[in-house]
């Protein structure tokens, strides 16, 4: 998944993901991590405005042939 441990602590913070510690090691529950980053990419993908690139055509009128 790429995610940085910034992240992580957001996921925690702000999103609520349960943590477990155990001798000074900290666990999350992967279902629930992968959970979360696939609603956010979800989300990010459906706010991306997809537009095409490159140049378009401008009409000429009538093709002379």
């Amino acid at each position: 998944m790429g995610v940085t441990l910034q992240t992580l602590n957001r996921y925690i913070r702000e999103d609520g993901l349960k943590t477990h510690t155990k001798d000074g090691t900290v666990y999350v529950p992967a279902k629930t991590m992968r959970d979360i980053w696939r609603g956010k990419q979800v989300q990010r993908l459906a706010t991306n405005t997809r537009r095409p690139v490159g140049v378009e055509a401008t009409p000429t009128g009538e093709v002379s042939g």
